[in-house]
């Protein structure tokens, strides 16, 4: 079975099941006892205070000691005290986290100790505490085999740890030029007035080497790099350099600047970015063989002008490119290409990896003075057509155009193309996330075996595919159906798409899963049923785009036909979905949590852990009567719930193992993640519940 390396998820977050009974004591049978305090206030110089215990001595104000014994699962301090299981009083305190170097305290804690409780601050009309135990606190110091099951499920939500084991972590780096022959992780904290001067370092440099996983990625068929290396660290650090060499046992030849290790992300791409994962990343820039394309070719791309303001000697001067010597000024002639009724268009072929051009051209007042667009560095692609608009000055305006493009520069232009068009769109509603192309394809086109489907995401190519690999073909209308599954934070997102033969390209006008919603929204009486479920599909996919960063700036219920009451996410009542965890979870395999993962469909993975399993291999379990396999996933065992539709998201799978019965659903994970302190994850979670109700009620 295929070792899987990482983890992608889209929303992580993973559900502790760890329990322990509390216990108590009374006078006649006191003894020491360990209690926690989470940090949650940021306090520094944290103590404790306590008194009246037969069996440990009061402490001086200020003189309790505490030990920082690990990190809890929302990432706070967590420190442990011992005190007298009969002690009349607790206080924790330390110094605030605000500048003024005065004492913070919890109120005197007068009942409730037990082995293993674990308090931390919260507000309610002053300092209040809130007691837990320290296993859902920071289950890492719980051992399982030395906790007590409960008699029943927890009344209150889990807590969330993170995906990774405290104790190590697994970083990624990829050569993704430079081809060195070894490579070295320094990491390290900080300390410096600086802010980037290495402490407590990992080695001296340059660190640790790193190790070859076999795994090869690069975007680019002539770089020579693309080798992913591994370290693991058995703590957390804050910095990390990434550096190499082109021999055995030379010295660093080339190296990262100092970079900040962004928690939860594991895998860095050269000098540029971390990823959440290898998969993430290969997803961003795929391996592509050097074999598969011709060495020496150049890639063209065509780019179009309306000459609205009637400029003669029409030209195009580029730069950056790689393959292609930069033009002098003011460039190489554009040919003339159509006229569309009003102005005449001129072309140009130009490389594709070109970083910027200006269209130019002589002014149509006698002046013989050269005009020209600002420069053009960002937003071109093939088939873009460029126009002048007047708004404190020069500008320059894009649209697509359909055109007919010679074979990079040497072919015959066809006078005429036939055979595809665009001729509509649709949304999928209720189960996947998807935006349907309808396409008119004649069978000459449907029969040319280089004929292919390509789409753009954003200006970006995303994927092509065979034309006679559409989803559905229409009887009714002859048409083709192509559908472009969308992420649920995609739904913005601009949508090119264009048919390619080795005779012509054929470009079409941007369209969006969310332009298309409005036309929807724009006719109530027409599209009365979907009117409900078309704004819950917008509101989560607002809610995804804020919770993930992602093109925040036009958010995707941004739309006239929704009020601000529409737009405004509120609280669902999902408690009749809370997970369900019965019996010991102390066997061979126990359950661990749940991750969620929301892309245009919806998977549940469900993770455990297993006890005494030979040469990690898989593990069973009964799922709803039959027996599934777990599969191992890091140190965890995974079981995947697949293509989960929008009105299934409250069915609930089943699992029992040796000692426990876990019943979950999506709508379980979405229950659990509004008890987070994040606002935008609650927002999604209650936009995720909304538009569940509204598919089933879409779906019947």
């Amino acid at each position: 079975m295929k070792k899987i390396l990482s983890i992608t998820l889209a929303m992580l977050m993973l559900l502790s099941v760890f329990m322990a009974a509390p216990l108590s004591a009374g006078a006649a049978d006191a003894h020491k006892i360990s209690v926690y305090f989470e940090n949650n206030w940021l306090w520094s110089d944290v103590f404790v205070h306590t008194w009246g215990s037969s069996v440990v001595a009061d402490t001086g104000w200020g003189a309790g000691e505490v030990e920082l014994v690990g990190t809890s699962v929302n990432g706070n301090e967590v420190y442990k005290a011992t005190i007298g299981s009969d002690a009349t009083g607790v206080i924790f305190a330390g110094t605030k986290d605000d500048g003024s170097g005065n004492i913070d305290q919890t109120p005197d804690i007068k009942s409730g100790f037990y082995d293993g409780a674990c308090y931390s601050m919260t507000w309610d009309d002053g300092n209040a505490v809130v007691l837990k135990d320290i296993a859902d606190v920071c289950p890492e110091l719980v051992q399982p085999e030395t906790t007590e099951a409960p008699t029943e499920a927890p009344t209150e939500a889990p807590e969330v740890p993170d995906p990774e084991p405290a104790e190590t972590y697994t970083l990624y780096f990829v050569d993704y030029a430079d081809n060195f022959e070894e490579v070295y992780a320094y990491a390290g904290n900080s300390t410096g007035a600086t802010g980037d001067e290495i402490t407590e370092e990992n080695a001296e440099w340059p660190g640790v080497k790193m190790e070859p996983t076999g795994e090869v990625l690069s975007e680019n068929a002539e770089q020579a790099g693309g080798l992913v290396y591994s370290v693991t660290f058995d703590k957390a650090y804050e910095l990390i350099i990434f550096s190499g060499n082109y021999g055995v046992g030379e010295e660093v030849e080339s190296q990262t600047a100092t970079l900040t290790f962004e928690a939860g992300k594991y895998c860095y791409w050269g000098n540029e970015s971390w990823y959440d994962s290898l998969a993430e990343l290969e997803a961003e820039h795929p391996y592509q063989d050097p074999s598969d394309e011709p060495e020496d070719e150049i890639e063209y791309m065509a780019i179009y002008f309306q000459n609205n303001w009637l400029w003669t000697d029409v030209r195009v001067h580029f730069w950056g490119s790689a393959s292609v010597a930069d033009t002098e000024w003011p460039g190489m002639s554009m040919d003339y290409y159509d006229n569309d009724g009003n102005y005449d268009i001129y072309s140009a072929l130009v490389p594709t990896d070109v970083t910027g051009f200006v269209i130019n051209g002589i002014k149509d007042d006698g002046s013989g003075q050269i005009d020209k667009t600002p420069n053009i560095e960002e937003g071109f692609y093939d088939g873009i057509c460029y126009y002048m608009m007047w708004d404190n000055g020069n500008i320059a305006g894009s649209e697509d155009i359909t055109v007919i493009l010679p074979d990079n520069g040497s072919g015959d232009v066809e006078e005429e193309v036939s055979g595809t068009s665009l001729e509509g769109l649709s949304v999928t509603l209720g189960g996947k996330i998807g935006l349907n192309l309808h396409y008119k394809i004649t069978e000459d086109i449907m029969a040319d075996e280089s004929a292919k489907l390509i789409v753009y995401r954003n200006d970006d190519p995303w994927y092509e595919l065979p034309v006679t690999e559409f989803d559905r073909y229409d009887e009714e209308t002859g048409y083709y159906i192509y559908t472009v599954d969308l992420v649920a934070k995609e739904m913005a997102d601009s949508v090119v798409s264009k048919v390619v033969t080795d005779d012509y390209n054929t470009f079409f006008n941007r369209v969006s899963l969310a332009g298309y919603c409005e036309r929807i929204l724009s006719d109530p009486v027409t599209y009365a049923n979907e009117q409900d479920i078309v704004k819950a599909m917008l509101n989560y996919g607002a809610a995804s785009q804020l919770y993930f960063g992602y093109g925040t700036d036009f958010l995707a219920n941004n739309t006239d036909y929704m009020t601000e009451e529409e737009k405004t996410i509120t609280a669902q009542d999902l408690s009749e979905f809370a997970p369900v965890v019965e019996g010991t979870n102390d066997g061979n395999v126990q359950f661990y949590g749940a991750t969620l993962t929301l892309k245009s469909e919806t998977t549940l993975k469900l993770y455990f852990k297993a006890d005494n399993v030979e040469d990690n291999g898989d593990v069973g379990v009964q799922v709803e009567g039959l027996t599934a396999y777990l599969t191992p996933n890091g140190n965890l065992y995974e079981l995947v719930v697949p293509d989960i539709y929008a009105h299934n998201l409250g069915n609930a799978i089943t699992v029992a193992t040796d000692c426990v019965t876990v019943e979950y659903s999506p709508m379980s994970y979405a229950y659990v993640a509004q008890q987070s302190e994040k606002a935008e994850l609650v927002d999604l979670a209650n936009a995720i519940a909304a538009y569940y109700t509204a598919s089933c009620n879409y779906n019947g």
